[in-house]
């Protein structure tokens, strides 16, 4: 009988240690399923960070894209100002112009008309 004990005590220990092993397998799922749901989560917030990542790098790119078109405009628009400019006047001929002009200004300048100048040759022939 007493060997009839010691193999139930063992069967009844082997039971309570299979089920304790039990429980514990049964909290390591628990936490294996805790942690796969924090590591799902943090992936789908990963995947909308990089969405928007990405959406913000493609609106730079576009903005860049824009910029650099309107920098090649205006630096086109410059170098045109500036060979327009290389056609202008400058003071210094602009000041020639005006003694040219003052020159011959008839209101300034006193000119003598064919008339007087005969006038002028006949007083001197008479003299």
């Amino acid at each position: 009988m007493q060997q009839a004990r010691t193999v139930k005590s063992v069967l009844n220990e082997l039971i309570d240690r299979s089920n304790d092993e039990i429980m514990r397998m049964r909290l390591i799922e628990q936490r294996s399923k805790a942690l796969a749901f924090r590591v799902n989560s943090i992936e789908q917030g990963l995947l909308q960070e990089k969405r928007k990542i990405n959406k913000t790098l493609a609106d730079f790119s576009s903005r860049l894209a824009a910029l650099d078109t309107r920098l090649g405009k205006t630096e086109s628009m410059v170098r045109e100002m500036a060979d327009q400019m290389k056609k202008f006047v400058t003071q210094a001929k602009l000041q020639e112009l005006e003694n040219l002009i003052d020159i011959y200004n008839p209101i300034k300048s006193q000119f003598v008309t064919r008339a007087e100048v005969g006038e002028l040759l006949e007083k001197r022939k008479g003299r």
